[in-house]
């Protein structure tokens, strides 16, 4: 059986938020937290491509940049084998500054020598087909040539698991069906792939597991093709709602996930008797060697 490549257990993620009251001045606020992720538990082994779905809000970009330690869980742990890299419309990517400025600049992070980084260097761009655009500052780029752009970037990079985060959304079909081999070489070489997508038959055509997230929490986690199943019928049934129900489920599930900010108990210090009698002839004699100046 194949290593684990990532496992969190009861993963948690807590955001601040400031609550204005109506009432009070504009300064005042009440503490409250939104709970992003609440004790998200799974494994997914070398050579598993693992999708995950659920509707917007539900913690799928939260959960991926904590796969990927582009930030930090509150409470809970990541077990990581190898390096992971995440593929994002405009994760990592340096809007000032070309593309090709931006391949030259993960080489160098990746501590590549001048040799190393001039073979992939070619290789990217071959594979990114961006022409002459991949001259031009990443900040004119569509999200289309950005996606191009990322994507050419992470896989040659060459990590043991790769997420990506919506990023194949906005491809040509071309350049989509050109990253789905790639996705499958990668696959055959036992690396691992996070794959975040609202579309079902893309997720049916790669995965072959599915994490399906509602309000920060693992709904149901197991084979692709019957958690996309249940989710499918899932979305179908909130579609049948009226628009105000649906909204309404929308707003009762946002309330769930907000809580009070957690009071953290302070321990009282206590303080000698003769430490106040130090504390006051310390006073005292300051006192007194300023009047005498």
């Amino acid at each position: 059986m194949n290593k684990i490549a990532i496992e969190c257990i009861n993963v948690t993620k807590r955001f601040e938020l400031k609550k204005r009251r109506i009432n009070k001045p504009l300064t005042a606020h009440k503490r409250m937290q939104f709970n992003g992720l609440e004790n998200v538990s799974f494994r997914a082994h070398q050579g598993d491509v693992v999708a995950i779905l659920g509707l917007n809000g539900s913690g799928k970009s939260t959960l991926s940049n904590i796969i990927a330690d582009v930030t930090t869980p509150t409470s809970g742990k990541v077990k990581r084998l190898g390096t992971v890299s995440l593929l994002a419309i405009n994760a990592g990517l340096k809007p000032a500054l070309s593309g090709f400025e931006n391949m030259r600049l993960k080489c160098l992070f990746h501590g590549l020598s001048e040799k190393e980084s001039g073979v992939l260097l070619s290789q990217m761009v071959v594979f990114s087909e961006l022409g002459d655009f991949l001259y031009q500052p990443v900040k004119s780029y569509s999200s289309g040539m950005k996606a191009k752009l990322g994507f050419s970037v992470a896989i040659h990079m060459n990590p043991d698991c790769l997420i990506i985060d919506e990023a194949l959304a906005v491809g040509d079909q071309t350049f989509y069906q050109k990253c789905i081999d790639k996705i499958n070489d990668f696959k055959a070489e036992g690396k691992t792939i996070f794959y975040v997508s609202h579309s079902l038959a893309q997720i049916r055509q790669l995965c072959n597991k599915a994490l399906w997230l509602e309000g920060g929490r693992v709904r149901k986690y197991g084979p692709a093709k019957q958690v996309c199943d249940e989710y499918q019928q899932f979305v179908n049934d909130i579609k049948q709602l009226a628009v105000p129900v649906r909204e309404n489920q929308q707003h009762q599930q946002m309330l769930k996930q907000t809580i009070p900010y957690e009071k953290i108990e302070r321990k009282k210090i206590q303080v000698k008797w003769y430490t106040w009698l130090y504390l006051l002839f310390m006073t005292t004699f300051l006192i007194t060697s300023i009047y005498y100046l």
